[in-house]
């Protein structure tokens, strides 16, 4: 059974869901690319529009995977909106959130690096790295949502020490 969540502790949980799933179709979208070595096929960025309008697959398969970004920002900042406007988050859940659009935008840089320079023997290691950072910082905030709160604690909120602590 799935703890009782108040509204922005569902807002963000539904927002981390869709983010999660939209991060794993980016990570294997990335390995396609990647295996498949067609990264090459779309030498600008952020867009290859010459190479899209000889309706290059290997192209549209590049683009395909640079075009999940936008949808994931789209996820991510209004999550990460809401762990701003909200520090009585657990830390576990408000961390990660604040950080993941940033990872996201290094993410991006890197990727644009790769491209502009043609250094894609980066995406084996240090692009598919930020990948997973960013897709573990939405899996830790999402674990803390839908784990089970302590008898008389607010799920989500500061930990009960914390609040054990203060006065009466």
């Amino acid at each position: 059974m799935l703890p009782t969540l108040h509204m922005h502790q569902r807002n963000i949980t539904r927002l981390l869901v869709a983010g999660s799933f939209v991060t794993f179709l980016v990570i294997v979208s990335g390995a396609f690319v990647g295996a498949s070595a067609v990264g090459p096929a779309c030498p600008t960025w952020p867009l290859c529009t010459d190479q899209l309008r000889s309706n290059d697959p290997a192209a549209w398969l590049a683009l395909s995977h640079r075009l999940l970004i936008p949808l994931l920002l789209a996820v991510l900042l209004p999550a990460a909106w809401i762990a701003w406007r909200r520090p009585d988050l657990d830390r576990l859940v408000r961390l990660p959130l604040l950080f993941a659009p940033a990872v996201l935008l290094l993410q991006v840089a890197f990727g644009a690096v790769m491209v502009l320079f043609g250094r894609y023997d980066l995406a084996d290691a240090g692009h598919f790295a930020l990948a997973l950072l960013g897709f573990g910082l939405q899996i830790v905030p999402l674990a803390a949502l839908l784990q089970p709160a302590a008898e008389g604690a607010r799920h989500g909120a500061r930990s009960t020490r914390m609040r054990a602590a203060r006065p009466h």
